[in-house]
């Protein structure tokens, strides 16, 4: 009996040690400046967005540091996986399509009546630009837009003049450029709102090309199914366009 009883407590500790040890995600390391709202005393934008994007397979920790420092130690150290802030793009970091802007000032270009400040004004609509912008790739293009490539602002702005799209997408200044060229007074253009400059790099190896790739996949869902509005919307900060 007595042996029976010690058996039974022993078994019983053996599978909650390997239900412990079965529920223990790997830790991936991040590095950042504090910065307000984005990451501060383990709290901001930063650690709810990484925590949404790897949360399922991994146990993020993210440590504060001045940005100095940490460009130099993401570059030599094999702990950290990566660094969020603005990145130097001259490093040899690796870097995800998400997040961030192709331009100082995106602008967009409509006959519509319609006020547009930010790029969540215009979901759902006929949207086009050119295809050498990667604002963001096919899948999540054809996800939040009725999208078409056009080869040329000239070109979009015939597809806006015959009622094709509704909104053009393009450099703010070369769509004010077109409209004075034109003469136009009813072709609108509206100024969109930059979004926040958050960036994200990551260290040369294959560990973090499969970070990466996983990454870009979940943004691209969190974007399509408003997720990353709301997270963004959290810390009073505007999502960002794609690299």
């Amino acid at each position: 009996m007595k042996r029976s009883f010690w058996y039974s407590i022993a078994l019983s500790m053996a599978l909650v040690s390997n239900n412990a040890v079965g529920n223990d995600k790997p830790k991936i390391h991040f590095i950042t400046p504090e910065i307000p709202n984005l990451s501060l005393m383990d709290k901001g934008l930063y650690h709810d967005l990484l925590d949404e994007v790897y949360g399922d397979e991994y146990d993020v920790e993210i440590k504060n540091m001045p940005y100095k420092r940490a460009m130099a130690l993401i570059q030599r150290s094999r702990f950290y996986s990566g660094i969020l802030g603005v990145v130097d793009r001259s490093s040899n970091l690796l870097m995800p399509k998400n997040p961030g802007l192709n331009f100082e000032y995106l602008g967009v270009a409509t006959y519509k009546n319609r006020q547009v400040n930010t790029i969540r004004d215009i979901y759902k609509s006929r949207v086009a630009w050119q295809s050498k912008y990667d604002f963001f790739d096919n899948e999540t293009a054809l996800a939040l837009f009725s999208f078409i490539p056009t080869k040329s602002i000239e070109n979009g702005i015939d597809l806006l003049l015959n009622d094709r799209i509704d909104f053009l997408i393009d450099d703010y200044r070369s769509l004010k450029n077109e409209q004075l060229r034109n003469g136009s007074t009813t072709l609108k253009i509206h100024k969109l709102n930059p979004g926040s400059k958050v960036f994200i790099g990551f260290k040369p190896s294959v560990e973090s090309e499969r970070l990466i790739k996983v990454f870009d996949d979940r943004m691209t869902s969190l974007r399509a199914n408003n997720s990353l509005d709301k997270i963004y919307s959290k810390w009073n900060e505007t999502v960002p366009f794609n690299e």
